[in-house]
């Protein structure tokens, strides 16, 4: 157990004895003194030491009775001050409490068993009100740094508590609406104009009922009269096993809102396109398969025409092979009765030039394909009807005739 570290500040030799003694006589107390004889003296040595418990006197050879404890908790942080008097009257006891002492005992009265108590209860009172005073700081900088809007109320409504997000949010200030339930300032009406009771709210309902809420979505009202979505968090306060009143949370949701109704807007134009031109792909896909229709359609006449225009050229082809067949004929019939040579060879050669263009046409009649002709099976045909006409024999030449490549 560590040793209490004492300063006692005292010009009275007697009672330094005195209060050593009544020290020393302690059972409970492990503990160390130092002593100073002024003021000057003792917010020096507060300065340079860590002191668990200051005892002084307030009549100092340099500070006046109603000067010293104000200027020693000047200096004094961490430690608690008690008073020693020579005045044992209630009312300056009561005076020293009120002024900030942790305690105060008239010397007439100081005994080792009080001044022991009083040791031992003021630093835990101390440590006890530094803890809270610490911990309420952290909470007035949770608060005050909060993004959303605390308010505290009483069991009628009132508010008692607002950080300052949510006087910034609503416009009011504590002052301004403590004396009425808060319903009352923010939440009086509808958005179209409606007046809402109280006990139409569910936030107020919520609290008499004594029902946590979350994530409750509404309207609420600023002090210009504009109205700005909230969401919320409503629990009840408890005060040793009672309920005192209730906590509201709740954040200003405009901009979320806003953001949620351009998404909305974006996705409906989003899905319109898609729609529009899930449409127009549909047209032109149906404005394809109908072109695709009709040039098969187009296609099939142009083939129909085409086939029968070859089979016209074919039925022309072969009526000119028959009719120039017919004019061979003639000739040959009108040659047979022809004794001039010379005169019948002209004969002959007329007959072979029409025999010449008559094998085209019978080729072309035949021919699988009206582009192309076989030209070497038309040449050989060609001489075999020029021999026969002049009744060569074969015997004495030869004819080679081998097909010509259309590419070359």
């Amino acid at each position: 157990m560590n040793k209490t570290r004492i300063l006692l500040i005292e010009d009275d030799e007697k009672h330094i004895e005195l209060i050593a003694n009544q020290l020393y006589e302690s059972e409970l107390l492990r503990f160390t003194v130092d002593t100073a004889e002024t003021l000057q003296k003792g917010q020096k040595m507060i300065l340079e030491n860590e002191y668990d418990v200051i005892l002084s006197d307030l009549t100092l050879p340099d500070s006046k009775y109603n000067e010293t404890l104000q200027s020693l908790k000047g200096v004094v942080r961490d430690a608690p001050i008690i008073v020693l008097t020579s005045l044992d009257d209630r009312n300056t006891i009561l005076g020293m409490i009120e002024s900030g002492a942790d305690d105060c005992i008239p010397k007439s009265q100081l005994s080792s068993t009080l001044l022991e108590r009083s040791i031992i209860y003021g630093i835990d009172r101390f440590k006890n009100k530094y803890t809270i005073a610490r911990q309420l700081q952290l909470n007035k900088t949770i608060t005050d740094n909060a993004a959303s809007c605390l308010f505290m109320m009483d069991k009628e409504g009132h508010s008692t508590f607002m950080n300052p997000t949510a006087e910034t949010v609503t416009g009011y200030t504590l002052d301004e609406i403590r004396d009425m339930p808060l319903h009352d300032a923010i939440h009086h009406h509808h958005p179209d104009g409606r007046p809402y009771p109280m006990c139409d709210c569910p936030i107020d309902n919520a609290q008499s009922e004594l029902v946590e809420m979350k994530d409750y979505e509404d309207i609420f009202i600023r002090k210009d009269g504009s109205f700005f979505p909230v969401i919320c968090y409503i629990a009840p306060l408890e005060e040793n096993g009672k309920v005192v009143g209730s906590v509201l949370d709740f954040r200003d949701v405009t901009e979320q809102k806003e953001a949620e109704k351009e998404i909305r807007v974006l996705n409906n134009t989003l899905e319109q396109r898609v729609v529009e031109r899930t449409e127009e792909l549909a047209n032109t896909n149906e404005s394809l398969k109908l072109e695709i229709t009709e040039r098969k359609k187009a296609e099939g006449q142009v083939k129909a025409s085409l086939k029968e225009k070859e089979i016209l050229l074919k039925e022309i082809h072969h009526r000119v092979k028959n009719n120039m067949n017919v004019i061979v004929s003639l000739l040959r019939i009108q040659s047979q009765s022809i004794k001039d040579k010379q005169l019948l060879d002209i004969f002959k050669d007329c007959e072979n030039r029409v025999n010449s263009m008559s094998l085209i046409h019978e080729a072309l009649y035949q021919t699988k394909d009206l582009a192309e002709i076989d030209l070497a099976e038309y040449i050989r045909n060609l001489a075999n009807r020029v021999v026969n006409s002049y009744k060569v024999h074969t015997d004495k030449f030869s004819l080679n005739a081998s097909p010509v490549d259309s590419a070359e």
